[in-house]
């Protein structure tokens, strides 16, 4: 098995990763209760920013390393697609 299951809805594609995953900026992930956005993506950092709600354009920007950075996703959900869909 590939370490990830998928989920399709009218929105888009809905990912779990439990093993290795790809990031890229702009990525929307569903950690928790929050919503994690990648803002800057480098080598060895990863910038981001959590909100409460995707309707929203109040939330926390925060810098961590890339390994943390996964760490804290472990478990996560990538959201795709058109994210007015996939908040409704």
């Amino acid at each position: 098995m590939s370490g990830k299951s998928n989920l399709t809805l009218a929105s888009g594609v809905i990912q779990t990763y439990r093993g290795s995953m790809k990031l890229r900026q702009g990525q929307t992930w569903k950690c928790g209760e929050e919503f994690v956005r990648i803002v800057q993506l480098e080598r060895l950092e990863v910038g981001y920013k959590t909100f409460k709600s995707l309707k929203g354009d109040a939330g926390k920007h925060s810098h961590t390393s890339k390994k943390d950075f996964c760490r804290m996703l472990k478990g996560s959900t990538l959201l795709t697609g058109n994210p007015e869909l996939i908040q409704k």
